[in-house]
This record gives structure tokens, C-alpha cells and sequence, in this order.
């Protein structure tokens, strides 16, 4: 199956606290919660409270990364669609440490896809007001120190330094989805290091027994056609339907669901946030499927990827 090749940059946030801070043991909806409120504030040149009526929807940065409207189109992947992700991920760290002291330092991750890696300088100015601001329950503050940007495993290019309030504006952008040197893989292991969360019918899946190939591999194609066609460029007539997935086994599953939840400031409730963590082992003739599988690696899988949740990395066995 050719899938269309998308884009995307990756940048790593270092930040230091100027004060005693406990936080979440899990990061992410923490510093998607402060985000939306904090980008607004950051870009919002007319201080209205809604953007609804504004006449400068189509040059913010606000209304086009938080406020993304669902084209007009025919295509599966967007029918019934409600409400559209956005163009980044945040990952924060995996450890759950919860104490971080004056001085200590923390590193946030940042992916934003195709159009919208020239965003850049808004997601820093961003970052730069929540540590004013503060964060968490108790609003502690810290100073971003560094960006950088993601050459590969081992190499990176500084962004953006506190010595220098300049922001650089030239970025390594990387493909996904390549097709070529396609090799013939039978068994694969999918490990998701953080809560992969997924619903069927509007009903969130809690036992381990639902997770099948079929599911992962229908979310994870809805989750990057959208990528492409709303944040790539891409074409109507891009997107094939998708593979027959029957032949694909599951040889064995060592998922568990992960209870978790959220205080939302903006609903003013607690939001369930749960999904699964572990691994799930897969057999059968995957290779047509590889090039999906991999991109998966970077753009997570599930609901809620925007705060980082369903992460994972796959290991080819054979």
C-alpha cells in the first residue's frame, strides 16, 4: 500500500524552575492545559474572548493551529469527524518524577507537521510566557533556557538560546511514509510507552481483548490521512482505501488499561484519560504495512496524541 509522505520537524524544550515545583507524574495534559490559554494570549492581537466573529481568523496562529476547520470533502476519513486534531504533539518526559527543586531542569519534546513547523517562534513565545506565568496547581515558574531541533539520534541544532532572544527560522524537516525497500516482515512487537487510547462506537475500549490489529491499524491511517490532507498539502486523491488487515494475528497481547484522568480548568471537571501500556505482538504478512507502522513511531496513535499520549515504538522480530 503507497501512503502519501508527510512532514514533520521535531524540537526539544529546556526548561529551568526557579522554584520548588511539584507536578503531575504524567506532564502532558498538564502543559496542554496551560498551552491553549497561553498561545492565545501570546498571539491574540484583538483580546476578544471568542474567535468566532474575528476578522483576522485566516492570519492568526491561534485560529489555525487551535481552531482548524474541517474542509468540505468526501473523504472517509473525516466523515463524522467533529472535532480535528492538531498540527503538533507534545511529548513530555516519560519519567514520573513529581519534585523538581530551584535549578532543576526539565526537557519537553515538540512535533509540528508540514505547514506548520514555520509556527516555530510562536510555540517559543509560548513556552517562554508559561514559565512566567507558572505552572501546575501552584503556578511555579521557570525560565526557558534552550530549543533545539532534531537532526537525528545523535546530532541537533540550537533553535533558540536565552543569551540570544533571536529565533532562528530555518529548521531540519523530516519525511514519512516512505515505500521504497520494502523488506518482507511476519511478526512485529508494538510497545506503548505511553497510554494508547481508543474508542469504537463513542464507547472508550477498556479490555485487552479489543485491541486488534484491525483497530490499530484503522486509527493510526485515520490519524495520518488527516495529517496529510490538513497540515501536507495533500491531494483528494491520495488516499487509498485501506488494506485488508484479516490475515494479521494477534500471537500475543500483554496490554493492560491504564487508569488516568485530568482536571480540565475549562470544563472545570475531572476528564478520564486512560488507555493501554504494554505490548502486543503481531503476525502475519506486515509488510505492506511497515511505512504506516513506522510513521507511527512519530505522529502516536489513539485520542489525545496531542498531550503525547499514544506512544509507541515497534521492534521488527522477523
Amino acid at each position: 500500500m503507497k501512503i502519501p509522505q508527510i512532514s514533520y520537524s521535531h524540537f526539544n524544550f529546556t526548561i529551568e524552575f526557579l522554584e520548588y515545583a511539584k507536578l503531575p507524574a504524567y506532564k502532558g495534559s498538564m502543559f496542554r492545559g496551560a498551552f491553549g490559554w497561553a498561545f492565545r494570549n501570546a498571539v491574540c492581537v484583538t483580546n476578544e474572548k471568542s474567535c468566532d466573529n474575528c476578522n483576522l481568523q485566516q492570519m492568526c496562529a491561534y485560529f489555525l493551529v487551535f481552531e482548524t476547520e474541517i474542509p468540505q470533502n468526501n473523504l472517509w476519513f473525516l466523515k463524522g469527524v467533529k472535532k480535528l486534531s492538531h498540527p503538533f504533539v507534545i511529548h513530555p518526559p516519560i519519567e514520573q518524577l513529581r519534585e523538581y527543586h530551584k535549578s532543576d531542569i526539565l526537557n519537553v519534546g515538540l512535533t509540528l507537521f508540514g505547514n506548520y513547523i514555520s509556527l516555530l517562534p510562536h510555540f517559543v513565545k509560548t513556552f517562554k510566557q508559561m514559565g512566567e506565568s507558572g505552572i501546575g496547581v501552584d503556578r511555579r515558574k521557570y525560565k526557558l533556557i534552550k530549543v533545539t531541533n532534531t537532526i537525528d539520534s545523535d546530532h541537533s541544532n540550537i533553535i533558540f538560546d536565552q543569551s540570544n532572544t533571536a529565533i532562528k527560522e530555518k529548521y531540519n524537516i523530516i519525511p514519512l511514509g516512505d515505500n521504497s525497500k520494502l523488506e518482507n516482515v511476519s511478526e512485529i512487537t508494538l510497545e506503548f510507552i505511553t497510554p494508547a487510547r481508543f474508542q469504537k462506537a463513542g464507547k472508550v475500549l477498556t479490555h485487552q481483548s479489543s485491541v486488534t490489529f484491525e483497530l490499530i491499524y484503522n486509527s493510526l491511517l485515520r490519524r495520518y490521512y488527516t495529517i496529510s490532507r490538513l497540515f501536507c498539502n495533500g491531494s483528494e486523491d491520495d488516499y487509498p482505501d485501506p488494506l485488508d488487515t484479516s490475515n494479521i494475528k494477534v500471537k500475543s497481547n500483554n496490554l493492560h488499561f491504564h487508569e488516568w484522568e485530568r482536571y480540565s480548568a475549562r470544563q472545570n471537571k475531572k476528564v478520564e484519560l486512560g488507555g493501554f501500556i504494554g505490548s502486543i505482538t503481531l503476525e502475519g504478512d506486515l509488510t505492506s504495512f511497515i511505512p504506516l507502522l513506522k510513521a507511527g513511531e512519530k505522529i502516536n496513535i489513539g485520542k489525545n496524541t496531542v498531550f503525547g499520549l499514544g506512544k509507541y515504538k515497534m521492534e521488527i522480530n522477523k
